[in-house]
């Protein structure tokens, strides 16, 4: 049976999370009534037994020493559940406005959660200014196990216009990193104790 190697995205945002000092201490705890206010239609259209504000990651992504969160939410299925992004202002949680390459407004689905095949994570990229998305699959063979098919998203900040942008040349490079880390993390080895690489 393939057996993933859970919570690669975690540590690799720990990591970045550590390397920007600065950050002020934020009680995210007591914000979650303001959180879920800030969710907005997003909070209301997640089925109520499924609700939840879960704080997964913090890290400070516009460089002004005021961290942001990665919020858990919604409980989606077995195994997937469904993120956003919230910044302070004034104090007060906001939720993080995301732009395509058009400039067009758009809503990413961030999603976090794995199966034995599938995965999906979320991860804050500080030193970059950056959210990315990542879904990936594993080989479906029991002998071994690698992901052989990883892919996503990275929206970097817009300090003019306050939002998280999809530029193409700047997320592609990122997604590739972040894929490399993913595909070390799940490395299985063979049976034979060799590990197998890709």
């Amino acid at each position: 049976m393939l057996v993933l190697v859970l919570g690669f995205a975690r540590q690799s945002a720990t990591a970045q999370h550590e390397a920007v000092s600065g950050a002020r201490t934020v009680d995210w705890d007591a914000l979650k009534p303001q959180i879920q206010t800030a969710l907005g239609k997003d909070w209301q259209e997640c089925y109520p037994d499924h609700r939840r504000i879960s704080i997964v990651d913090t890290s400070d992504l516009t460089g002004d020493g005021i961290p942001a969160a990665l919020v858990d939410y919604c409980q989606m299925g077995a195994y997937t559940d469904t993120l956003t992004l919230i910044l302070l202002e004034n104090g007060k949680p906001v939720a993080a406005r995301f732009r395509d390459e058009h400039g067009n407004a758009v809503d990413p689905e961030f999603l976090e959660g794995a199966s034995v095949i599938n995965g999906e994570a979320t991860i804050l990229l500080p030193l970059e200014h950056a959210i990315a998305r990542i879904s990936y699959q594993m080989n479906a063979n029991d002998s071994d196990c690698w992901v052989e098919k990883c892919e996503g998203k990275a929206y970097v900040l817009n300090a003019s216009s306050k939002t998280f942008d999809f530029e193409p040349e700047v997320s592609s490079p990122l997604i590739q990193s972040e894929c490399r880390k993913i595909r070390r993390e799940n490395a299985c080895p063979h049976r034979s104790g060799t590990p197998q690489k890709h």
